[in-house]
């Protein structure tokens, strides 16, 4: 009998030490928030998120079927912060404040959906239910789907047959593309260069800088693929494409960002 008095007080104890931890007005709260997760939040993380992060796929490590796996975050920190909502991770990245931008190629959402987002977080981030009711523990894994393999660099290589089409600018089989496509939108092409233009677009494109007079002159003379191949052995072609892979890199010469 005194063991099971001894128990019984034990837990008395735990779950009086819980309720004192809990905020003021905690079942008001829980529900303020689940309402706001019915209405609002649950709708947009299943058209936005979900797919990605939970269902097809999880990216990032982030899953957010349920709030367990939500609490949990993903493989670069918590996407939620109870404490400082204001703070978490998953607001910046709606807000559009920093990458990746979520949703992904699409339009940032309103700002009164964002606001919501905050809101409920400051309410304890309820879910009345899950989004996703996993089968299993494969379910979580990174799957490959259709989609993902319908993807143009995964497709394998075909060799279409030109599209039949007459003009006086066509050349070779690509051409025949081209201007297929500028008939669909009913545009005309450019007229042909002369070949001081096209000796200027070939030193800005190559070495980003235009001839001189005499370079020019010289080029007029020459065959036009002897012409690129001596601006490809320039140094200045290595300068612009280092140059262009530094930016890429954000290289920079300074001790911060």
């Amino acid at each position: 009998m005194q063991k099971l008095v001894n128990r019984l007080a034990f837990i008395f104890l735990i779950v009086s030490s819980y309720a004192d931890s809990l905020p003021p007005n905690h079942a008001g709260r829980m529900k303020a928030g689940t309402d706001l997760f019915k209405k609002t939040i649950r709708p947009t993380l299943i058209e936005n998120c979900l797919k990605c992060h939970g269902d097809e796929k999880v990216r990032s490590g982030l899953d957010i079927s349920t709030r367990e796996l939500l609490l949990e975050g993903g493989e670069t920190e918590a996407a939620i912060n109870l404490e400082k909502p204001e703070k978490s991770y998953l607001l910046s990245l709606i807000r559009h404040e920093e990458e990746p931008e979520m949703p992904p190629k699409k339009a940032k959402l309103p700002d009164s959906i964002v606001a919501d987002f905050q809101k409920w977080i400051a309410l304890g981030a309820p879910y009345d239910k899950p989004l996703l009711e996993k089968k299993g523990a494969q379910s979580t894994a990174m799957q490959v789907t259709q989609s993902d393999r319908d993807f143009w660099s995964f497709k394998s290589l075909e060799d279409p047959k030109p599209p039949v089409i007459s003009h006086s600018q066509i050349k070779n089989d690509l051409d025949h593309f081209t201007f297929s496509k500028l008939a669909e939108q009913n545009l005309s092409p450019n007229p042909q260069a002369s070949d001081s233009v096209r000796i200027r677009r070939a030193y800005l494109s190559v070495i980003g800088l235009p001839p001189s007079p005499q370079q020019l002159k010289d080029a007029l003379s020459k065959p036009h693929t002897e012409l690129i191949d001596e601006l490809l052995a320039s140094p200045h072609y290595g300068e612009r494409w280092a140059r262009h892979w530094l930016d890429a890199a954000r290289f920079a010469e300074s001790h911060g960002f």
